[in-house]
């Protein structure tokens, strides 16, 4: 039901010819397909927004969409797309000023360079999202930190710092 009301938002903005509630829609309805499991119409619809950013720039669903693409790379085990899609969304992020954002940006990022190995950047993403959900209280940022330093501990080979954090 809740596709099927996204759809008809992003008709009507398409209708009204408002770029900006085109790209709002289009975001929104995105994300529930990826929720879904319909990855390809995510893609598609994250796809069209950042094709929109030439006639009707806007950060907060240009930063949506990359992360939203940056995510849909990571759930294939496409590293090479995630890695730079998320970094563009922290950017984006950064320049909206949006902390959370940024938070959970660099969280994502850090679970895809643990993938990749990058264990240096993946304790600079983790370093960089901590004290947000920390301060903020934000039980659900803070265990994807917790789980992802875990994971980076370990498979670096400090075994005691993964078994402490667990």
């Amino acid at each position: 039901q809740a596709r099927l009301k996204s759809g008809e938002h992003v008709s009507l903005a398409e209708a009204m010819g408002d770029v900006g509630e085109l790209q709002t829609a289009l975001v929104n309805a995105a994300a529930l397909d990826f929720s879904a499991g319909a990855r390809d119409l995510a893609r598609e619809k994250y796809e069209r927004v950042l094709s929109l950013q030439d006639s009707a720039p806007s950060f907060q669903p240009a930063a949506m969409s990359e992360w939203g693409l940056a995510g849909l790379g990571g759930v294939a085990g496409d590293l090479d797309e995630a890695t730079p899609r998320y970094l563009t969304a922290q950017e984006l992020c950064r320049q909206l000023g949006s902390a959370q954002g940024l938070a959970w940006t660099s969280a994502n990022l850090a679970e895809v360079l643990v993938r990749r190995g990058e264990w240096e950047r993946a304790s600079a993403a983790l370093d960089q999202a901590e004290p947000f959900f920390t301060a903020q209280g934000i039980a659900a940022g803070q265990l994807q930190v917790l789980g992802c330093r875990a994971r980076l501990d370990y498979r670096s080979g400090r075994l005691l710092a993964a078994e402490q954090t667990v």
